[in-house]
Order: C-alpha cells, then sequence, then structure tokens
C-alpha cells in the first residue's frame, strides 16, 4: 500500500483553506448583515458603542457559520477529489478509500467540539457582556429609554414618564425626574394615576438586574379604587427592578448554570416569583386564620395601632374561600384615638388582608349599609371602605422548602387564592425545569449533529462529485435543514407537559437517521 499519510495531510490542508475562507465569508456577512444584531434586540446604543459591539457580535457569528463551513469545504473537497478522479486513483493504487476519510472525522470532531463550547459558553458569557456594557452608564441608560420609549418600568407596579432628566455623573447612583406622570399597577389592574413635580430615584446595579427606589414628590393622584382625588407631598417608591437591555434568559445561561437551575429550579427568577406569591398568598391565609381566631376566642377583633385603633364586633364571622376573606354580620365598628370617638355599625361586611413582601400584613374592611355616628351627627351610606390598618396578629408561617411548598396536595377547604397560586407555582416550575432539559438536549444534538453531517458531506460530496459551488452547497445544507428542523420542532414540543418525551425523542431523532445512512453510505455505497 501507498504512503496514505501523504494523502491524507494533502486532504486536511484542502479541508483547511476552505474551512477557513469558508467560516470567515460567512462570518463576514452574517456580522455586516446584522442578523445577529436584530435577534439580540440591542437598540439603546450610541454609534460609538454599536461599533464597540460588533467586536462582541463577530465572535457570536463565527459560532454560528462554523457548523455550515466545515460542511461546505468537506463537500467541496472532495466532491474535487472525486471529479478530477482522484480517489478512483487512489483506489486503484490499493488505497483504502475509508483510510482517506480520516482528515474528515478530525474536522467533524474539532467542528462538533468547539460547536458545543461555543454554544454553552462563548455565546452566553458574550450575552452576558453585551448587557453589561450597555447598561454599565445606568444614568444614560434610563436616559436613552426615556426617549425612545417615553416610558420607564419599575418593577411592573409603577411605569413613568418625565418631561425632563437629570444625572450627574459624578453621582451615578442618583437620578432625577422632573414633571412626571405616572400610572400605579396592583396585579395586572391600574389603580392609581397622577403627576408629580419630580421623583428621585436612587439606582443600585448588581450583576444580575438594576434596581431603583425613590420618592415622588407634590403629587396629585387619582385613586380609582376609592373613586377620590389625592394630593401628597411625596410618596415612597419601594425597591423595584429596572429590566435589563437583555432580560435574563435560560437559552441564555451556560451550561454548568443550566445543570446548576435543572438541580433547583427554585431558584430561577420566574420560579422564585411565583414560589414568593404562594408564600405570601399562605401568609395571607394564615392572617385570616388568626383573625377569625380572635374573634370566636373574644367576639371581636383588634385593627389598626395607635393613634388609630379599631374594635370590630360581629354577630357572625366565617371564612370565605372563594373570595379571600372574611363575611361578616351585624357589624359595630369602634374607633378610638379621635377627639370624637366614632361608632359605625354596618348590615353586613367583608374583612380581608394583603401581605406585601417585607411581610407587613395589613386589613381593609368593606361595609355595606353603614350608619356612621360622630355625635351628634348620624351618616347614612350604602357602602363605604375603611383601610389598609396594620395588624398585631402572628401570622408568622412555619418555615418549609419551597419544593414542598409547592407540592402539598389541596385541601377541601383550602382558599381559592391559594389554589391558584399553588397551581401556578407548580405550573412555573414544571414548565421551567422542561425548558432548561429541552435546551440542554437542544445544544448537545446540535453539535453532535455537527460531527455526523460532516462526514455525510463528505460522503455526498465524493457521490455526486460536489465540486460546483451549488452542488456543493445543496449537499451541506439540505441535511443540515432536516436535522435543524426536527431539534427546533422537537425542543418547541419538549416545552409542553403532554409532548415533553416526545419533543425529547424528535430532538434526536434527525441526528439517528443522519448516523444510519452514515453508516449505510459509507460501508455500501463508497465499496462501488
Amino acid at each position: 500500500m501507498a504512503h496514505p499519510w501523504i494523502l491524507q495531510r494533502y486532504i486536511f490542508r484542502e479541508l483547511r483553506n476552505n474551512f477557513v475562507l469558508t467560516a470567515a465569508a460567512l462570518t463576514v456577512i452574517l456580522s455586516l448583515g446584522g442578523g445577529i444584531v436584530q435577534m439580540l434586540k440591542v437598540g439603546e446604543v450610541t454609534p460609538g458603542q454599536f461599533f464597540r459591539l460588533m467586536l462582541l457580535i463577530v465572535p457570536v457569528a463565527a459560532a454560528l457559520t462554523l457548523p455550515l463551513a466545515a460542511l461546505f469545504s468537506t463537500a467541496v473537497t472532495y466532491g474535487r477529489l472525486s471529479a478530477d478522479n482522484e480517489l478512483v486513483a487512489c483506489r486503484g493504487s490499493g488505497i483504502n478509500l475509508h483510510v482517506l476519510m480520516l482528515p474528515t472525522v478530525g474536522l467533524s470532531l474539532v467542528s462538533a467540539s468547539l460547536t458545543f463550547g461555543f454554544a454553552n459558553y462563548l455565546i452566553p458569557g458574550l450575552i452576558r457582556n453585551v448587557n453589561e456594557f450597555v447598561g454599565s452608564d445606568i444614568g444614560a441608560l434610563i436616559e436613552r429609554r426615556l426617549k425612545s420609549r417615553r416610558v420607564i418600568s419599575l418593577g411592573g407596579r409603577y411605569r413613568i414618564h418625565a418631561d425632563e432628566f437629570a444625572f450627574d455623573p459624578a453621582e451615578p447612583s442618583r437620578v432625577t425626574f422632573q414633571r412626571v406622570a405616572f400610572v400605579e399597577e396592583d396585579r395586572g389592574e391600574r389603580v392609581r394615576f397622577g403627576t408629580g413635580r419630580e421623583i428621585e430615584m436612587n439606582i443600585q446595579r448588581d450583576e444580575k438586574m438594576i434596581r431603583a427606589s425613590g420618592v415622588m414628590r407634590a403629587l396629585c393622584v387619582y385613586d380609582r379604587r376609592d373613586g377620590r382625588f389625592i394630593d401628597s407631598s411625596e410618596q415612597i417608591i419601594p425597591e423595584s427592578e429596572v429590566a435589563p437591555t437583555l432580560p435574563r434568559n435560560i437559552k441564555f445561561l451556560t451550561l454548568g448554570e443550566l445543570l446548576h437551575y435543572r438541580s433547583h429550579p427554585e431558584e430561577w427568577g420566574t420560579v422564585r416569583d411565583a414560589v414568593a406569591k404562594l408564600r405570601l398568598s399562605q401568609t395571607q391565609v394564615a392572617a385570616l386564620e388568626a383573625l377569625l381566631k380572635s374573634w370566636r376566642t373574644d367576639g371581636r377583633i383588634t385593627l389598626g395601632d395607635a393613634p388609630r385603633r379599631m374594635v370590630l364586633k360581629a354577630d357572625s364571622a366565617r371564612t370565605n374561600p372563594r373570595s379571600g376573606a372574611i363575611d361578616l354580620t351585624g357589624i359595630i365598628l369602634e374607633e378610638s384615638g379621635q377627639e370624637k370617638p366614632r361608632i359605625v355599625r354596618a348590615t353586613r361586611g367583608q374583612l380581608g388582608v394583603e401581605t406585601a413582601p417585607d411581610r407587613l400584613t395589613t386589613a381593609h374592611l368593606e361595609l355595606f349599609d353603614v350608619r356612621t355616628s360622630e355625635r351628634p351627627q348620624i351618616d347614612v351610606l350604602p357602602r363605604t371602605s375603611i383601610g389598609p390598618l396594620p395588624l398585631e396578629l402572628a401570622t408568622a408561617v412555619p418555615p418549609i422548602r419551597d419544593e414542598a411548598l409547592v407540592s402539598t396536595p389541596d385541601g377541601p377547604n383550602d382558599f381559592e387564592m391559594l389554589v391558584n397560586r399553588r397551581m401556578e407555582a407548580r405550573r412555573v416550575w414544571a414548565d421551567t425545569a422542561r425548558h432548561i432539559l429541552g435546551t440542554i438536549h437542544e445544544r448537545a444534538a446540535f453539535s453532535i449533529s455537527v460531527f455526523v453531517l460532516v462526514i455525510l458531506a463528505a460522503a455526498l460530496g465524493t457521490i455526486f462529485r460536489g465540486a460546483h459551488v451549488l452542488t456543493a452547497f445543496g449537499i451541506s445544507f439540505l441535511p443540515m435543514l432536516l436535522v435543524l428542523i426536527t431539534i427546533i420542532s422537537g425542543r418547541q414540543m419538549a416545552r409542553h407537559e403532554a409532548s415533553h418525551g416526545l419533543g425529547i425523542a424528535l430532538i434526536w431523532s434527525g441526528i439517528l437517521f443522519v448516523a444510519l445512512f452514515d453508516g449505510w453510505i459509507v460501508t455500501r455505497v463508497l465499496r462501488r
């Protein structure tokens, strides 16, 4: 047998040259065409930042073009060898054609390894760098967001518009909005609208999120729930999150992070928020049960604190699991702490509680057919609301692990709000776990597909004599398109509970088909 290693070096050199040129050309086209920029949806950058941003985007484009470059270069190289009858000459010299496939195996292993590393580490890392780069100047980021969107959102609770924006680079954590209008939301409902002279914000940034808190001054507010206007000198804005330029997404996590959240899904943002809401509902139910216990023990419920304290008496009280409140009848409410003590009587009413993330529990009363006596005056109202009033009850819930809390079975007498929050937490938990698992399988399948596709491209290039550019492109692109369709379709199906197992199987089905086709074409067809 002749020395095959000389031919292998020759083939490898041809593969290397075609691979490098093809990868460089595709990277430049993809980067300058703006496809990656559009995919990342980065729009809040200056021209100078855009140029610097391109230096981060080019490696991402290169990572996406490596598989196609490997397929194309393999098809062109072996197609030319076949078209020039060089492979026929090698076979006539007694050289096994399978030996000449070793350079392809080497290129496929290198391409698959690079693709795996890029997909699991390089691309997520660069996307995180893009986010930190664009949001490094917090004041400028908020200013551009106000100019482009005319509004900034704080944690989903406040939406703020400002005519002017003041920012001192010497104090990057402090910004001021002037002549502002805002909307305050509660559980998706717009509850308050208002205008103000200014909002002074204190902004802090950590490695994951931008957080803001502050104070609004000289306010005129309309409260939709109470149906009245309120003038206030100032109002505190609790700490909220300002969404980053690129929201934290599972597809942007590294492999190590995916494996971590796979084992601990309760630490992922959406799951953590759903579990936190469930805990608040649990605390709220505990507060209602404590209030009802107080009524059963003493025949009264104490609301508020000094100087405004109220004693609530009722003929009957029972929890309403559907409304998440206590239904009352024959109500007498004695309010102290004023110059003229007030007594409120109502035919019926509801006592509800709200629990904030800081564990401050407050009560609010909704009374119907009300008679209010403030000596010597008596007012008659069809309906009135009182609250919020702080509670001085021990409503602490025993600590319980997140997984145990979510998996707690629903009881027949559970409050509807608690059941709904528990169902939502279970859904988010399961969806996140499936999404993470599907992403891990997707990346692994895409990386392994490069190995089997490159071998297939070499075999098809040899058979069809794919030295022509269009022939080589078809040989390399069509099998890859088939595999991509199965991977993407399987990933989408894997995110749903009913089709999770089928989706995982579909992700690998295209690769399995190509691998079987590789075995058949290499062992049977190339021998002919």
